[in-house]
């Protein structure tokens, strides 16, 4: 059986975030037996010439990869900024060899797009159409892309995590997760503020667990808001870290402006955990009703701090929405079906 060289371009590893979490769910697949995956990173975090170099020394490793005839298919992630421009350059660079090339994409584009001038909105429809195939996380991106580039090929795929093969959830735990970028737009000082609101209503058991980087900018706020003493964070972690506080968290809170599909809510939800979200347009292709989570509409604290202090206080919607969640990551979101939906991609792409 032949075996196919796939090229993934994304950021290097230390940078963490739910984009590396869903590259890495492909390299540490064992299943794909006929396919290689050759990873170059071409992004990482740091300043602007520590950024250059990593995105030039990427696309000199892929131009010799291509001189050399060792790709057969290029999958590129993603989001916007930078990122979407790096990989529209390769994208060009990969059709001149005329490699069938798939653009994954891991964010809501509309801002991006309307923020940019004439110049860059062509570069980005262009780039919708020179890809064989745009891989979106859910229908309302595929709809917006169609919108914009009426002649890209688009596809809906859902990010996916491994199901566990039991709810493992503690409804009497005393920790409320925060996962991600301790950024203005994941909605983390809305989230500071509900917890500066519910300080004196809930138990001193509680504490607040921030899973993210940003921890410099968001100290002052935590300082002034006189919430330090509920707060522990630990930065980026791996899965396995983020399974041991799991297993002692009762609530996730993702208060997002926009998103992609945000693997934290996916690998929460997987674990039985439930969870409060933002009414951005993924979030309702997932959490569809009160059964399985809980949306508030995006930048309301006092929204936000009703949903936090109602799941704490309600046991039995805690656990309501615990069993549903569970289940819908195992039926719906589990990472085997992603990969045969991915690979079946592949397969056409290299006839």
């Amino acid at each position: 059986m032949k075996k196919y060289k796939v090229l993934m371009c994304g950021s290097d590893f230390s940078v963490g975030g739910g984009m590396i979490a869903v590259a890495k769910n492909y390299l540490d697949y064992k299943g794909l037996k006929n396919i290689e995956f050759i990873y170059v990173p071409t992004h990482i975090e740091g300043n602007v010439i520590k950024r250059s170099l990593i995105f030039i020394k990427g696309y000199l490793t892929v131009l010799d990869l291509l001189i050399k005839k060792r790709i057969d298919l290029a999958h590129l992630h993603t989001t916007e900024n930078g990122s979407f421009f790096r990989k529209g350059i390769i994208l060009r660079t990969l059709k001149k060899f005329k490699i069938p090339t798939i653009m994954h994409h891991h964010i809501d584009y509309q801002l991006f797009y309307e923020s940019c001038n004439d110049i860059k909105q062509k570069f980005i429809r262009d780039t919708f159409s020179i890809a064989d195939m745009n891989i979106m996380l859910g229908e309302c991106y595929c709809n917006w892309v169609i919108e914009k580039s009426p002649n890209a090929r688009v596809c809906k795929i859902y990010n996916a995590v491994n199901s566990y093969d039991i709810n493992k959830y503690n409804p009497d735990g005393n920790l409320i997760m925060f996962l991600g970028w301790l950024i203005d737009r994941k909605g983390i000082y809305e989230f500071l503020q509900a917890i500066k609101n519910l300080d004196d209503k809930l138990d001193n058991k509680y504490k607040v667990v921030l899973c993210g980087d940003g921890k410099d900018k968001i100290e002052p706020v935590i300082e002034q808001l006189r919430i330090k003493h509920r707060i522990v964070h630990i930065g980026w972690a791996d899965l396995k870290t983020k399974e041991r506080f799991f297993s002692e968290t009762v609530i996730n809170v993702l208060p997002s402006w926009r998103e992609g599909l945000p693997m934290t809510i996916l690998e929460t939800m997987a674990y039985g955990i439930p969870n409060v979200v933002t009414n951005i347009s993924i979030m309702s292709e997932v959490i569809s009703n009160d059964k399985i989570g809980t949306v508030v509409q995006t930048k309301n604290v006092e929204q936000l701090t009703e949903a936090i202090y109602r799941i704490i206080n309600d046991r039995n919607l805690r656990l309501v929405q615990s069993e549903n969640s569970y289940n819908l990551i195992k039926n719906k979101f589990d990472i085997l079906n992603h990969i045969k939906q991915i690979e079946e991609i592949y397969l056409d792409l290299l006839k």
